[in-house]
């Protein structure tokens, strides 16, 4: 056979095993959807701080416990200096901020500190599409206008509304209003 036969063979061989490599290579792996949270054990050291913040924020040291035991989320917060790890509560997502001892490894095996703790309410909920525009308003005023006076950050997307704030009252103050104009739609 001529060489001219053979190239676009190699060619195409080789073609096939670098895509046969990179599909192995990129392909991704499953990945466990139940996080490990700390071990029950392991010495938990409650933070004045974060007492104080989980009476102001009506946390419980259950929700607390549950957060670290099962988390939902845990995210390095380099920020914080902490891990935090998060729970998905009904409407709500707790988070709990832990500092492992000076100079030990992740996980610690001897203590942690409970640094400070806070709730994100949260939920999305679909609306009729005839209702988005007045949700949203002439040039965003009326989404604008709830954003501001709650304080709550609110956006739709394909129909479907996004509600999420720090504290309840803003929470439910963004909900209120708009249901009310979905309802006036």
């Amino acid at each position: 056979m001529s060489s001219a036969v053979l190239d676009p063979i190699m060619f195409g061989a080789a073609v096939f095993i670098v895509v046969a490599v990179l599909v192995a290579v990129t392909r991704k792996r499953p990945q466990s959807t139940h996080l490990v949270g700390l071990p029950a054990d392991l010495r938990r050291r409650y933070s004045r701080h974060i007492r104080q913040r989980m009476v102001e924020r009506g946390v419980s040291r259950d929700e607390v416990e549950a957060t670290l035991a099962t988390p939902d989320r845990m995210e390095h917060d380099l920020a914080q200096a902490s891990m935090r790890f998060e729970k998905d509560f009904h409407e709500r997502i707790l988070k709990v901020w832990v500092v492992r001892e000076p100079h030990a490894a992740w996980p610690p095996t001897a203590e942690v500190v409970l640094k400070t703790t806070a709730w994100v309410h949260t939920t999305r909920f679909e609306v009729p599409s005839e209702c988005v525009g007045r949700l949203i308003g002439r040039q965003g005023a009326t989404i604008r206008s709830i954003r501001e006076s709650t304080g709550a950050r609110v956006w739709i997307d394909d129909n479907v509304v996004h509600l999420s704030a720090d504290n309840r009252r803003p929470f439910e103050q963004a909900k209120h209003r708009i249901h009310e104009l979905i309802r006036s739609a």
